[in-house]
C-alpha cells in the first residue's frame, strides 16, 4: 500500500463490520437481520392446509435456509474495483470470504467474531479515505472484531427487503421473486425461490441471485453448492491481533 500513514480511529472496530458489509453486500450495522419463522409456523391456516407465506416470510425462509445450510457465493465486488470476491459457510465451521483481483486478501467469522487479513483490512480502510501501510512482518495476520450479531449478518437478506414484484424474472428456469433493500446510495436486489409452495419442514433453497449498487459501482453474486461441504479453518491465535494492537503496530 502507498500513501501517508493515519492514525486508526477508535471505531475502527465498526469500520471493519462496514467494509466486510460493502464485500458482500448484505445489511449493514444498525439493521436487524430477521431470522424469521419456520416453515410450520408460516404455513399455518385454519383449514389446516399451508398458506402462501407473506412477503416478510419469505426473506425469513430464505434466511433461516441460509443459517441451517452450508453454502457458496461468488460475484464482483462493490468495494474494490475490478476484484471478484467468493464466500464459503458452514454452520459449524464459520465462514470465509475471499477478494482477489486489484485487493487479495480473506476474512474469516466464527462464533460471532471476525478475522480479516491485514492487507485487506488496510485496503478496506483506505477505499474509504484513509491510507494505512501494512508492515511486512504483519501481512500473514489478521485483525479480530466481535460483531454484535452472528456471522449471518455478512449473508443474511435485510429485514427491510420488501417485494418488487416488476422485478421478478426467470432463474434457472425458476420463478424469482425480487425483493429489494436500499438506504443511502445503496440498492441491493435479491432475487429468491418461490418458496410458498416447499412442504412443510422441507424449505430448501435454489437459485439465490443478488444485485448490488453502492456509490454507482454494482455487483452480481449468485449463490450455490447448498448442503455440501466446505471444511473451514479459522486463522491461528499465533497469527491474530486485536484492532488496538493492529493500530500500535501501523504506527510504529
Amino acid at each position: 500500500m502507498h500513501g501517508t500513514t493515519h492514525v486508526l480511529p477508535r471505531s475502527a472496530a465498526m469500520v471493519t463490520l462496514f467494509a466486510a458489509l460493502a464485500l458482500t453486500g448484505c445489511s449493514g450495522p444498525g439493521q436487524e437481520v430477521d431470522p424469521g419463522p419456520t416453515y410450520a409456523e408460516a404455513s399455518r391456516s385454519r383449514a389446516g392446509e399451508p398458506a402462501e407465506p407473506s412477503p416478510d416470510v419469505q426473506v425469513g425462509l430464505a434466511n433461516s435456509a441460509l443459517v441451517s445450510e452450508s453454502f457458496h457465493s461468488s460475484g464482483t465486488s462493490t468495494a474494490f474495483p475490478g476484484a471478484k470476491q467468493e464466500m464459503w459457510w458452514e454452520p459449524a465451521g464459520g465462514l470465509r470470504l475471499r477478494v482477489t483481483g486489484s485487493v487479495s486478501g480473506d476474512m474469516y467469522c466464527d462464533g460471532g467474531t471476525s478475522y480479516t487479513s491485514a492487507p485487506l483490512f488496510a485496503a478496506s480502510l483506505t477505499s474509504r479515505g484513509q491510507s494505512v501501510t501494512v508492515p511486512g512482518r504483519l501481512e500473514d495476520t489478521y485483525v479480530s472484531t466481535v460483531l454484535d450479531t452472528g456471522c449471518e449478518v455478512f449473508f443474511s437478506i435485510p429485514a427491510t427487503a420488501r417485494p418488487a414484484p416488476d422485478k421478478d424474472r426467470s432463474i434457472d428456469g425458476g420463478k424469482a421473486l425480487a425483493y429489494e433493500a436500499s438506504a443511502g446510495g445503496t440498492q441491493d436486489v435479491y432475487y429468491l425461490p418461490d418458496l410458498s409452495s416447499a412442504p412443510t419442514g422441507e424449505v430448501r433453497l435454489g437459485p439465490l441471485r443478488l444485485e448490488s449498487t453502492r456509490s454507482g459501482r454494482t455487483s452480481v453474486t449468485t449463490y450455490d453448492s447448498y448442503g455440501e461441504s466446505f471444511p473451514i479453518t479459522m486463522p491461528p491465535d499465533s497469527k491474530v491481533m486485536t484492532v488496538e494492537e493492529f493500530r500500535a503496530a501501523v504506527q510504529g
